[in-house]
């Protein structure tokens, strides 16, 4: 499905005016310019129902709807990214079985660029990671999501518990049919006991995928802004969380803060169920750079939710009120 964003313009003769600009946008499967015929729209206005007709030369199209000829001028032409977020309840240090939960929560689904998966997606938020950690480089999880991003055409991204020479590592891998990219986690949940088993990551990763630009971050990064903050270098910012529900509040006015202040879309995505330190409610969701919930999973709930992200609309938003070229510049953790 592609979105066509369009401005009418009324002529003067029609209502008295130089001219009216009614932002509005046009869905219908993809086919060439050529064979566009009819097509049905619902703008903010009065008008339901225009026929939409095009003109010899490219990106123009007249519409008609018995008033009068209106001039609508092809703004722009979006294929919209698609994301998925898939919340489940995560069975205690049962990697296989978790694995398993996640391919009859997706096989069902429609095609999406990106499949977002919990924090520690095969085991649980496990502070004390032995004998579940999986040795880095020979990880049979990241062969899994590599068959899962080859299989369903797509990125797959969720982190996991290795083992890497210089200890553990709370790692998020991001796997694509052409390769994987992986981000360690920076800020170590010490009220958890995180820290004491784990070694930091130093460096943020961003990963280009299919023209969109994705950095990831994982569950108590997110209350760090200097860490997340947008140097201009991303456009959606990705958190897997294991987020318990006595903060599930703190959680969702984070994603949308995150969102606000970088002007990205935010999709953070959260485990349901119960592990042997608490509960865990859901609250997935993503915000987009209004700081708005456009889409979300429903609380308490195993589902997968897939949403269109309007990524050349945030762009267009940033270009028109630029907000990250004044922010400070020497922060960096």
């Amino acid at each position: 499905m592609f979105v066509f964003l369009i401005k009418m313009i009324v002529p003067s003769n029609v209502c008295g005016v130089k001219h009216v600009v009614c932002d509005g946008k046009i869905d219908f499967p993809l086919v060439t310019e050529a064979k566009i015929q009819l097509f049905y729209v619902s703008l903010q206005s009065d008008y339901y129902g225009v026929r939409l007709l095009p003109l010899a030369h490219d990106r123009t199209f007249v519409m008609t709807d018995g008033h009068g000829r209106r001039k609508v001028e092809y703004m722009d032409d979006i294929r919209k990214t698609k994301v998925t977020m898939v919340q489940y309840d995560i069975a205690w240090r049962m990697v296989a079985e978790n694995r398993n939960r996640i391919e009859s929560l997706v096989a069902a689904l429609p095609a999406s660029d990106v499949i977002v998966l919990p924090e520690m997606f095969t085991t649980g938020f496990v502070a004390e990671p032995h004998g579940v950690a999986e040795k880095a480089g020979d990880s049979e999880t990241v062969r899994w999501m590599a068959r899962m991003a080859q299989n369903r055409d797509c990125a797959v991204a969720g982190s996991i518990v290795v083992r890497t020479d210089e200890g553990f590592r709370n790692r998020l891998y991001f796997v694509t049919p052409d390769g994987v990219s992986y981000y360690d986690k920076h800020h170590l949940f010490g009220y958890g006991g995180e820290d004491r088993h784990f070694v930091a990551g130093q460096q943020r990763l961003v990963v280009e995928w299919r023209g969109v630009r994705w950095m990831p971050v994982i569950c108590y990064d997110l209350r760090f802004p200097t860490w997340c903050r947008n140097r201009e270098d991303y456009d959606v910012m990705i958190c897997v969380a294991s987020w318990p529900q006595g903060r599930i509040q703190v959680w969702r006015t984070l994603l949308a803060a995150r969102a606000i202040e970088n002007q990205c879309f935010t999709v953070g995505v959260n485990r349901v169920g119960d592990d042997p330190t608490g509960h865990y409610s859901g609250g997935s969701m993503v915000a987009d750079p209004w700081g708005r919930c456009v889409a979300e999973c429903k609380d308490e709930c195993q589902e997968a939710v897939t949403y269109g992200l309007n990524i050349s609309g945030m762009r267009t938003f940033r270009e028109k009120f630029p907000v990250l070229r004044d922010r400070d510049g020497m922060l960096t953790s």
